[in-house]
């Protein structure tokens, strides 16, 4: 089955029957997320060379479009997580630890929020007030995020830092 085709059944048998409950109850949809994660689309923008399938932006957006053909909320956690996917992917350059995350990320099927938003910033997503602190053998990190959407129903949040 191509993945298309996977993430249409997700949408028809998964995210459409509950895309009712998950809009009136303004919940996460945690059935057609894990049905995602059943189908191995969630690492869909993680290279081959890192063990991903190497999908193209094209591929994931009709994607997208197909989930969202059934469930908004679904097709808008799936696409905001392959933003956050194909940001690491496009950016990582040689780093071995993103690397290895992104291998991870895709033999996992981890879900990956973000943590962009910040008090102080004045909604510039590209900048932060924050920074990542060495203290002997450890980092530390303090952000006033105002928000992490379906961040307590992701794997791992992306955080926007200096």
């Amino acid at each position: 089955m191509s993945r298309l085709a996977a993430a249409r059944a997700v949408g028809i048998e998964v995210a459409a029957r509950h895309a009712d409950d998950v809009d009136t109850k303004a919940r996460f949809p945690r059935e057609a997320i894990s049905a995602l994660k059943d189908a191995k689309l969630l690492g869909l923008l993680v290279p081959r060379s890192l063990d991903g399938p190497g999908a193209s932006l094209a591929e994931g957006v009709a994607i997208c479009h197909e989930l969202g053909r059934h469930c908004a909320s679904t097709a808008m956690i799936y696409a905001m997580h392959q933003i956050q996917v194909w940001c690491i992917a496009r950016h990582a350059g040689d780093s071995a630890w993103h690397g290895t995350f992104l291998g991870r990320l895709a033999a996992e099927q981890l879900l990956l929020a973000s943590a962009t938003s910040e008090a102080g910033i004045g909604g510039d997503v590209r900048s932060s007030l924050c920074a990542v602190e060495q203290h002997d053998d450890h980092l530390s990190l303090v952000k006033e995020a105002s928000v992490i959407s379906y961040g307590a129903d992701s794997d791992c949040i992306l955080v926007t830092a200096r």
